[in-house]
């Protein structure tokens, strides 16, 4: 437990330290949140509360960017050798693995409240309630991203490999998840990507609690476009919580495991190499 908490502070304590990161986790949801408020007042999109229907979608990818980002520490971190003294040391590597998952979660998490905080100025709104529970899912959210993340990350072996393929292919998962445009607005040819994306689920299960809408009728949500239904299936926000920490529970034990059973010496060699 010691260790999963010097490795948390220690990756805590540097993102906050570094101003340039706080700076540029807030400039660009800024900057979206702008350019995509514009289609949300202005009518084209049916939903109730619109500021905070797009915020909240704004928020939860932050958190998921964020997750993805912040595992690249590890690499760096073994690049550098640091990684090296930390596993010569008496300790195990389940606590080292866990420690890096934890700390990058509650950093996104971090970044998550920070881009919600700023919303609240340009109008988002909930209760007190709603923002401790935000809160939490944010958290468990940042923990199941970056075990996704490090597991991604260990068997790229290298940053410059992690970077090429996330980069490909984060980029459409966000766009087609609904955060910045509403999946009722997304053109019906792009329509399978969109329900295969289970970041689709996540983002309108995250708008539930976001938009306080507990009471709505399931039909209601299905064309707010917070539940879908495919088929004669019909997938609420309670089944993508579900699936998603089954999910995290998942990944979490695949990249224990993966740490527990990588090549430092690879890793730092193939780094040396990308340079």
């Amino acid at each position: 437990m010691r260790t999963i908490i010097a490795i948390m502070r220690r990756n805590i304590g540097a993102f906050l330290k570094d101003r340039v990161r706080l700076v540029s986790t807030l400039l660009m949801p800024a900057f979206m949140v702008f350019i995509s408020s514009f289609l949300m007042r202005s009518g084209t999109v049916d939903v109730t509360s619109p500021m905070n229907y797009l915020i909240s979608g704004v928020v939860l990818i932050i958190v998921f960017q964020g997750a993805f980002n912040n595992s690249t520490m590890v690499l760096d971190d073994i690049a550098s050798g640091f990684m090296r003294e930390i596993i010569v040391a008496p300790v195990s590597r389940n606590s080292i693995a866990l420690g890096n998952v934890l700390a990058a979660g509650v950093v996104s998490a971090i970044q998550g409240v920070l881009v919600m905080v700023v919303g609240m100025l340009i109008g988002f709104r909930t209760n007190v309630t709603g923002i401790l529970i935000l809160v939490l899912l944010m958290v468990l959210s940042g923990i199941i991203f970056s075990s996704i993340a490090l597991f991604l990350s260990l068997s790229a072996k290298n940053q410059a490999n992690y970077q090429m393929v996330s980069s490909f292919a984060l980029m459409p998962v966000i766009f087609l998840s609904g955060a910045y445009i509403p999946v009722t607005l997304i053109p019906g040819a792009f329509k399978i990507l969109v329900y295969i994306n289970p970041l689709t689920y996540l983002t309108g299960a995250f708008r539930f609690v976001a938009m306080d809408m507990y009471s709505l009728p399931v039909d209601e949500l299905v064309r707010q476009g917070i539940a879908f239904r495919i088929g004669g299936i019909t997938i609420t926000p309670a089944v993508t919580w579900i699936f998603v920490l089954a999910l995290g529970a998942v990944f979490l034990f695949l990249c224990v495991s993966k740490f527990r059973k990588i090549n430092l010496s690879e890793i730092q060699g193939l780094r040396r190499l990308g340079r």
